[in-house]
């Protein structure tokens, strides 16, 4: 394949002629290009005279190859896409299409309007669009279908059309002109005439586009941070967005898919945190604003959090037979103290001579003393993170305690934790009870917690170097060098990761290594 430079240079050619005499299509120019380097489809929905036809018109001249376009009705049949029946072949008692010019004869489609098609029509299109194959009479061929561009001015009825309309990994809500860029187009479209079809030889064709995801498969690493980022993102839109956005497993195998074609194309060896944006046109389902709120949980989530706010819940764990684990949120005060209660569960967390677990009859379960207590921080208003022991002998271990930010789970800031562990386990060593046995365990657990940190400021290190990787700092440097690598992002993504995210993944680099010298 070509040299990563000589192919960031193509797609810039390419761009520059996909968005010739267009204002504010960068973003649809570049998923066109994804869509054909990738083998993907894409399909663009928005209103009329939004420059959705033109482009896709604009990406066969790009790509070259044969190019078949078709605006569908209702009424369309299957000879206007498929080719007429061979009067040739029912000689002989065969029934086949004539497909030479058509829509299985061709490279790079473009179907207007693909959703007012009828069902027999959109059936068809299905093995089509996915496995490139085409059911000619009782043969079936391969087709040479590269790249399918749709374009819809509405949104399809869930049910008979959620199967085709899956079929496009890549979608974009087109919306009109800005008012802002309102006076720079109109008087564009005075001073210029439309852009005419070019004479210019194809940037790059299907035979390049295959080469491409051929070296990428061989040599883009996708760290299993970013792939568990995908699986988290997944739960997220299945979970706690509503409507629920259930994504089919041939939906996120793609997505991933593609996203490392674009790695590649751009100049990449790893992909990084800035390259998961594109997932907002990937994983959308019925509402194109999805892929706002798409694009916003990314940016939240990409790099770990470093500042949550006020410390608030508290996380217990390693009391499950007591059925006490989970998050404890504040319930007011008792005894002058503070007062959690467990939020899927019957337990609290309260003091009353000590700081005392249990099961909610305060004290004690049912005629019985408290599951766990704490002789620790008896003058403090908050519960002591270590310290803790059961009352029940051969009962269950004694759990362990760590402040939570934001309530979001120990997951979501895995330094603090770290930090309130070592805590725990600084006050164990303390304890003049301690025996020789108890030291050696405590040293163990330290050693593994140390290999832990280790790990974990290797992936935060390495997301902190992809990230400089994209905005062109050169290594260990603060100085910009020219770059392609962030290609894929807009002029306003590039600015929130120089000013926020790379900041932000640095600090949290940083305050593991600090951790690990204490």
């Amino acid at each position: 394949s070509a040299a990563p430079e000589a192919t960031c240079d193509l797609l810039l050619q390419a761009h520059a002629r996909l968005t010739e005499g267009l204002l504010e299509r960068s973003v649809e120019a570049k998923l066109l290009l994804l869509a054909a380097l990738s083998g993907e489809h894409l399909l663009l929905l928005g209103p009329p005279g939004t420059a959705k036809s033109l482009l896709a018109r604009r990406l066969a001249d790009v790509c070259g190859g044969r190019c078949f376009e078709r605006l569908l009705t209702r009424f369309s049949t299957p000879e206007e896409l498929f080719g007429p029946i061979s009067l040739k072949a029912l000689e002989s008692d065969r029934l086949c299409r004539k497909t030479a010019g058509f829509l299985p004869d061709a490279e790079v489609a473009f179907l207007d309007e693909i959703f007012k098609a009828n069902s027999a029509i959109l059936n068809a299109l299905l093995t089509l669009l996915n496995e490139r194959l085409f059911d000619n009479g009782g043969e079936r061929i391969k087709a040479p279908l590269w790249c399918a561009v749709a374009a819809s001015n509405e949104m399809p009825e869930a049910g008979e059309l959620d199967a085709i309309y899956d079929r496009f990994l890549l979608r974009r809500g087109v919306r009109p002109i800005s008012d802002a860029s309102v006076a720079s187009f109109m008087r564009a479209s005075l001073t210029g005439n439309e852009r005419a079809r070019s004479t210019s030889s194809s940037v790059f064709g299907a035979a390049d586009a295959k080469e491409l995801r051929k070296s990428a498969a061989q040599s883009v690493v996708f760290p299993s941070r970013l792939l568990n980022l995908v699986a988290r993102l997944r739960l997220h839109l299945r979970d706690e967005v509503q409507p629920p956005v259930v994504l089919s497993d041939r939906r996120l195998a793609k997505a991933v898919q593609a996203i490392r074609v674009a790695t590649h194309a751009a100049g990449g060896n790893t992909v990084t945190e800035l390259d998961m944006l594109l997932l907002q046109h990937m994983l959308w389902d019925r509402d194109p604003n999805q892929a706002a709120a798409i694009s916003a949980w990314l940016w939240e989530h990409m790099v770990p959090k470093v500042d949550g706010g006020d410390i608030g819940d508290i996380q217990v764990e390693g009391a499950a037979r007591a059925q006490l684990d989970g998050l404890y949120s504040r319930d007011g005060e008792r005894n002058g103290r503070q007062l959690f209660r467990q939020q899927d569960g019957p337990g609290y967390i309260y003091f009353d001579i000590f700081w005392r677990i249990d099961d909610g009859s305060m004290p004690g379960g049912p005629g019985s003393p408290p599951w766990y207590d704490s002789r620790d921080n008896k003058d403090s208003k908050n519960p002591p993170t270590g310290g803790w022991a059961t009352v029940y002998a051969g009962s269950d271990p004694a759990p362990t305690l760590w402040k939570v930010v934001d309530g979001c789970g120990s997951a979501d800031n895995s330094v603090l934790r770290a930090h309130l562990l070592l805590e725990g386990l600084d006050a164990r060593i303390k304890n003049s009870l301690a025996q020789e046995a108890e030291f050696q365990d405590i040293q163990s657990e330290i050693r593994s917690l140390e290999s832990s940190l280790e790990a974990l400021v290797h992936g935060r290190l390495e997301g902190v170097a992809g990230l400089r990787s994209v905005l062109g700092y050169e290594l260990g440097s603060t100085s910009l060098k020219s770059t392609n690598r962030c290609f894929w992002l807009e002029d306003d993504e590039v600015r929130q990761a120089e000013e926020n995210v790379l900041p932000r993944a640095e600090r949290a680099a940083a305050e593991v290594e600090l951790l690990l010298c204490k």
